[in-house]
């Protein structure tokens, strides 16, 4: 009998919501990018997978939040394995990446999937 594979990441797509000046709090950017669950095994699969899906966003985040970020959570733990942000260039006036995309997969991640 095969052993059935469940999901392992929950991919959450978030804008920064309104708050006091200097001071950011993050909130789902909406009905069109719902939290979906995905099946990860791995530390560079994750990566891979973050570059993938925040370009893949950013395709069709409307420019009006300025921000967004692709987060990657342990379905199993709640924990953060995953993040990616983008911003609208100053130059461009097109999303891109605010940096590499940061992962922590470590032994209890790699158990826990």
């Amino acid at each position: 009998m095969t052993k059935r594979r469940m999901p392992t990441i929950e991919w959450r797509t978030e804008v920064p919501k309104t708050t006091l000046p200097g001071l950011i709090a993050w909130r789902p950017a909406g009905r069109n990018f719902p939290a979906e669950s995905d099946y990860i095994y791995t530390g560079d699969e994750l990566t891979r997978a973050l570059a993938v899906y925040g370009s893949t966003t950013a395709r069709f985040m409307p420019k009006a939040p300025k921000r967004f970020r692709l987060v990657a959570r342990s379905i199993t733990t709640g924990d953060l394995v995953g993040l990616f942000e983008w911003h609208v260039s100053a130059d461009s006036g097109e999303w891109t990446p605010s940096g590499p995309p940061w992962v922590h997969w470590d032994e209890w991640v790699e158990l826990a999937a």
